[in-house]
């Protein structure tokens, strides 16, 4: 499978990636069948997460993950104008965190690394543990 040489750009896969992704858009090769290294080599490495998402799962994959980043990001900077405790500053520290991982997910293929994608879901786990302690308490505003 052509791709972006070795040891070349973060972005150099970019070209050849759009190439996959074209070819099955909607659902993408299926996940976790591209072996980008050893004997039974299929495909090549790609420094960028949402475009490997969209090589293996396709556009549906991708929209699944944007809707995960951004209604967690909203639900975070929400809760933190609503709450002047400590616990906002909780809320402005998760949303800005995974918005820096959704981020960095172009130039790293972070769910390559089970230590960056663990980090990721404790930090969604915290903020959905600050929203969840704040609607006991009664502080959710009626409007939400």
């Amino acid at each position: 499978e052509a791709g972006a040489p070795v040891g070349s750009s973060r972005t150099a896969s970019f070209g050849p990636g759009f190439h996959q992704v074209k070819l099955r858009p909607l659902l993408g090769g299926g996940y976790g069948t591209r072996i980008p290294i050893g004997p039974n080599k299929n495909s090549f490495i790609v420094d960028d997460q949402w475009l490997s998402t969209g090589m293996e799962i396709g556009f549906a994959g991708v929209f699944a993950w944007v809707w995960i980043f951004v209604s967690f990001i909203r639900k975070m900077f929400r809760a933190a104008r609503a709450d002047d405790s400590p616990r906002g500053w909780l809320f402005v520290g998760c949303a800005a965190a995974a918005t820096g991982f959704a981020v960095g997910m172009a130039t790293y293929d972070s769910f390559s690394f089970i230590q960056a994608t663990l980090v990721l879901f404790i930090l969604l786990a915290l903020g959905c543990a600050g929203l969840r302690a704040r609607e006991e308490e009664g502080n959710e505003p009626a409007s939400a």
